[in-house]
């Protein structure tokens, strides 16, 4: 059994494009006008994360 790196490759954008067409727009765009809201009255945003996976 070799690996198919098209099949994958595929396979993963396939997925992506897919979890980004459910990603709830609406709540983001709100999520936005409140950093921007905080940005623009001199407020600091910190956005923390892990970076991705391992």
């Amino acid at each position: 059994m070799s690996f198919d790196f098209k099949e994958f490759a595929e396979d993963y954008a396939s997925s992506l494009v897919e979890a980004i067409g459910n990603l709830p727009m609406s709540q983001i765009g709100e999520f936005w006008l409140l950093v921007e809201d905080a940005r623009k009255s001199g407020s600091t945003v910190h956005f923390i994360g892990n970076g991705g996976s391992a």
